[in-house]
């Protein structure tokens, strides 16, 4: 796929982003025929729309020059796996304004500091002054900052590396600057790395906080419950546990249920594959050509699995024999907390 530059737009929490459909709207008005219709809106140049399930970053040399690209997969309406590169995105970090210090001066200084170091490219960073809140506290009012902008990632962390050696403090949160106030506890013990140590671990429980009201406000406690409640499985392990757990303990009540052993896979065939319940996967061709598995929620990942290894009626097992006889095969069965083993 050819590489484009793309313009950024600010998701501001809603459902959906205004004036672009949404996945579900564009399954819906696609029936048959969903690869011509790809094909088409591609000789037509019309925008693909499709719903990203992994993103990566990369540095290639573009005209000479190593380059940040940021990579974006989907998975488009007929199935197919698309990549789209972004180029134009510089890697930048901010440097706290001294109060001590005139702006001409600490800009001066700045940039010798840069000049002076080793393996990066002098003419590949740029400066600029930006105004911004702080990440650090309650602030009312922004602060100014100087932004340091580069090519890609390396010069990016050389040249934060050679800012933080003389002291100056940056505003990115990195996990190499909690990383070191380790280091210096357990290295040199002294006030001002307890101090350190102190203020980390203040914002760690304020992440943990954060996590905790963003589950509360998208209701995810809730739909745990629920799935644990469904799956017979404990509110921990509908957390922490796949979708296969909860899958094969749901048959395996039912199978109980009506005194019934139901085959499941071989034991040195374990299954491997990652079913995450709210994002877009690739469709498996020749289980639904017509109308692709695409996405899986908490409605429709118990049916994808069922579709994905054809756990039909025609794999219950009725009688002992047959079930020995399966056995000895080499696959295994559950009824309920009993297991068969060969």
């Amino acid at each position: 796929m050819s590489k484009q530059n793309a313009h950024v737009i600010r998701y501001g929490g809603g459902e959906t982003l205004a004036g672009i459909p949404t996945r579900n709207d564009i399954i819906s008005e696609c029936g048959n025929g969903l690869t011509a219709i790809l094909q088409q809106s591609l000789s037509d140049k019309q925008p693909i729309y499709f719903m990203p399930n992994d993103v990566n970053d990369a540095t290639e040399y573009v005209k000479n020059v190593s380059t940040y690209i940021l990579r974006i997969y989907g998975t488009l309406i007929n199935g197919q796996k698309a990549r789209v590169d972004i180029t134009g995105i510089k890697p930048f970090f901010d440097i706290a304004v001294s109060d001590n210090e005139p702006l001409s001066a600490f800009k001066s200084r700045l940039v010798k500091i840069i000049s002076g170091a080793e393996k990066i490219d002098k003419s590949k960073f740029g400066i600029n002054i930006v105004y911004a809140y702080p990440i650090r506290g309650y602030h009312t009012e922004k602060k100014m900052y100087i932004r340091i902008t580069t090519w890609n990632h390396y010069d990016r962390t050389q040249i934060l590396k050679e800012v933080r050696k003389y002291g100056i403090e940056t505003a990115s949160d990195d996990i190499t600057t909690m990383n070191r106030i380790y280091e210096d506890a357990i290295l040199h013990p002294s006030d001002i790395s307890a101090k350190n140590m102190c203020e980390v671990a203040n914002y760690c429980v304020i992440d943990a906080l954060r996590c905790q009201e963003l589950m509360v406000k998208h209701n995810v406690i809730n739909d745990y419950r629920e799935v644990s409640s469904i799956a017979y499985v404990s509110l921990s392990d509908s957390h922490y546990f796949a979708g296969g757990m909860k899958v094969c303990n749901l048959l395996g009540v039912e199978a109980w249920s009506s005194n019934m052993l139901y085959s499941m896979i071989a034991s040195e065939n374990t299954e491997s594959g990652k079913y995450p319940g709210a994002y877009v996967i690739t469709a498996i061709k020749g289980l639904e050509n017509k109308r692709p598995v695409t996405g899986l929620d908490f409605a429709s990942l118990y049916p994808s699995l069922i579709m994905t290894y054809n756990l039909s009626p025609d794999k219950i097992i009725l009688s002992r024999e047959e079930a020995i006889n399966v056995s000895d095969s080499g696959k295994f069965f559950t009824r309920a907390s009993d297991e068969i083993r060969k």
